[in-house]
């Protein structure tokens, strides 16, 4: 009798037996269970890691050998600051080109008048704003410029050439505003030389001489900023002489001298007037004894002994002495002193020893 096996269980038991199995397997303490969660915690962070760096490489871009993503940011950062300045500069320089040349000149109110003197016209220009420059030309002549050195008013005087001339004038502000003027005169005349005027010292006194070959019409004089006094010719007179008396200090006198073709000669001069120097004479012994006194100097002392001129130079002294020795008798004296103005006091004596 033959025995046969069944290989196949029951379902019961192979239900059961997995049980069992299952009841045989290790299980996982708490301990082991924080271990594996961390360690999944490290696998995911890697994994992030190795992530981030792969979108960085993808993002990083290579000239040469080396180059970064902060390369490219610099380098936008300094066109857009290029790209400011230029801007700014434009925008300066149309402000600029606004203020200076874009904005409406301001109108002047510029006055000429010109007056007529025998063979001269004297020019005067007055304006609001300062004058940068007037200019001037007879016809269509060669022109002459005048600075206006940032005046208000300028005044200058030229001949008038003989015949029939045109005076044309121009004058500029600084803000470049432009007047033009126009006048005609007409000179005709044979007679073109102007009279002559010289001076001479007479101590404290001033003589003033004019002359003129054809005839004066008048003469006149002033000190400093005072009112001219003015003299007057006879008529076909060729000279005028006048003595004024000088004060002491400085001072600037004009002199004006017209002939009868108005022809007109000014001279300024600046004129030192002094006090005469003092002094005093005496007898001492068998000399003869000169003291002199000045504010300014004393330049010279002159002794003449019966015409024998005794001289000493002083250098200048306010006070100075001068000594001359005489014979016994009467002798014929006279002294000169001079002082650095050239003002001269004199005296003449007899002396006796």
């Amino acid at each position: 009798m033959n025995l046969i096996l069944n290989t196949n269980n029951n379902p019961k038991d192979e239900q059961q037996n997995n049980i069992t199995n299952k009841s045989q397997e290790p299980r996982l303490t708490s301990e082991k269970l924080y271990s594996k969660v961390r360690e999944n915690r490290d696998i995911s962070k890697q994994s992030r890691i190795i992530e981030e760096k792969k979108s960085n490489r993808d993002n990083y871009k290579f000239i040469g050998n080396t180059y970064s993503q902060k390369a490219d940011i610099v380098k936008v950062i300094r066109v857009f600051a290029i790209a400011c300045i230029v801007i700014g500069i434009i925008i300066t320089s149309k402000s600029v080109y606004a203020l200076t040349f874009g904005r409406t000149k301001p109108q002047d109110n510029v006055q000429v008048r010109t007056e007529k003197m025998g063979k001269e016209v004297t020019i005067s220009i007055a304006t609001q704003y300062p004058i940068k420059e007037f200019k001037y030309r007879w016809n269509d002549g060669e022109e002459t410029e005048i600075k206006g050195n940032e005046t208000v008013d300028v005044t200058r005087t030229i001949d008038i050439p003989n015949g029939n001339n045109v005076l044309n004038i121009t004058v500029i502000d600084y803000y470049g505003n432009r007047t033009e003027y126009q006048k005609t005169y007409l000179y005709e005349s044979s007679d073109v030389i102007k009279p002559t005027i010289r001076f001479e010292k007479l101590g404290t006194k001033l003589r003033i001489i004019a002359n003129d070959e054809t005839a004066l019409l008048y003469m006149t004089y002033q000190w400093n900023e005072e009112e001219p006094i003015r003299k007057d010719a006879l008529e076909g007179e060729t000279e005028l002489i006048e003595e004024i008396e000088v004060e002491k200090g400085r001072g600037k006198l004009t002199v004006v001298a017209v002939d009868k073709e108005e022809n007109k000669e000014t001279i300024t001069r600046t004129i030192v007037g002094a006090n005469k120097p003092t002094f005093t004479i005496d007898a001492e012994q068998n000399n003869l004894v000169v003291k002199a006194k000045d504010d300014d100097g004393i330049k010279s002392i002159s002794i003449y002994v019966d015409g024998e001129e005794n001289k000493f130079d002083q250098n200048n002294l306010k006070e100075a002495t001068a000594k001359v020795e005489i014979h016994q008798g009467t002798h014929l004296v006279k002294v000169v002193v001079i002082n650095i103005n050239e003002q001269e006091a004199t005296r003449e004596l007899r002396a006796t020893i």
